[in-house]
C-alpha cells in the first residue's frame, strides 16, 4: 500500500508544556510537507499510515502493519531540551526524525527518495505552496483563472487560498484566504472538487456539501 497518512503525536506519557503550541501542532506543516513532497511510487512497510509517536510508550498499543497502519514510538525524545530550541532547530529535529523512522520501517530500495525528500523540505525552508490543479478553473471568459493554492508553514499550519488571476498579464487580481489562520488540519478531503455554476465558483467537500463560494 502507498503512504497516505503521517501522523506526529506526542505519547501520553510526557512532560506537559501548557504556554506552547501543542506538538502534533507544531509537526503538522512538516509532515504535511513530506507527505506532499514523497514520491507516490513509494511503499512504506506497506502501510497506508504511519504514526510516529514522540515519548515513552506506557501502555499505548504498538502494531506494525495492521489493517495497513503502523505506529513507531521514539521513546527517548526529550521534549524539555527540545522546547528550549529555536523553531528553526525544532522543525529540523522533527524532520530528522520522520526521516530515520521512515527509514528504519521500509525497505533499503526506497531509503534515496526519502533522503531526498528531507533534503527538498531543507531547501524550501520549511515553506511550501501548491498550486491545486484540480481545484484551480478558468472562468467562462477564458481571462481570469481562479487558482487554488494550499500553503504549510510554521507561522499558519495550513492555509488555503484563493487567487484570482489576469491570464494575460498573469497578474493577481485579487486573493484571499478560504481557512481561518492559523489551522493545523489537512484540508484536502474539505477542498474535494470545484464547479463552475452560473456566476459562481463552488467547492464541494468528499460528501458533496458546498463548503466555499467566490
Amino acid at each position: 500500500m502507498k503512504l497516505r497518512i503521517l501522523t506526529i503525536e506526542a505519547s501520553k506519557i510526557n512532560d506537559k508544556f501548557p504556554k506552547e503550541i501543542p506538538f502534533r501542532n507544531f509537526a503538522h506543516h512538516i509532515k504535511e510537507q513530506y507527505l506532499c513532497l514523497l514520491p507516490k511510487s513509494v511503499e512504506i512497510n506497506k502501510s497506508s499510515k504511519i504514526e510516529i509517536v514522540f515519548g515513552p510508550k506506557g501502555n499505548e498499543t504498538l502494531f506494525d502493519n495492521v489493517l495497513g497502519s503502523t505506529n513507531y514510538f521514539i521513546e527517548e525524545f526529550d521534549f524539555k531540551a527540545f522546547y528550549e530550541l529555536s523553531d528553526i532547530e525544532k522543525e529540523y529535529i522533527v524532520l530528522e526524525n520522520i526521516k530515520e523512522t521512515l527509514i528504519k520501517l521500509s525497505d533499503k530500495n526506497v531509503e534515496n527518495e526519502i533522503v531526498e525528500t528531507t533534503k527538498k523540505l531543507y531547501e524550501n525552508k520549511f515553506n511550501l505552496e501548491i498550486e491545486i490543479k484540480y481545484l484551480s478553473k478558468y472562468l467562462p471568459d477564458k481571462k481570469r483563472k481562479i487558482s487554488i493554492f494550499r500553503i504549510l508553514n510554521k507561522d499558519i499550519g495550513e492555509g488555503w487560498k484563493y487567487k484570482i488571476i489576469d491570464t494575460n498579464t498573469k497578474k493577481t487580481i485579487e486573493e484571499n484566504w478560504m481557512t481561518k489562520i492559523p489551522n493545523y488540519l489537512d484540508k484536502t478531503d474539505y477542498f474535494k472538487k470545484s464547479i463552475i455554476n452560473e456566476d459562481k465558483f463552488i467547492i464541494v467537500n468528499n460528501l458533496e456539501k458546498e463548503v466555499f463560494e467566490i
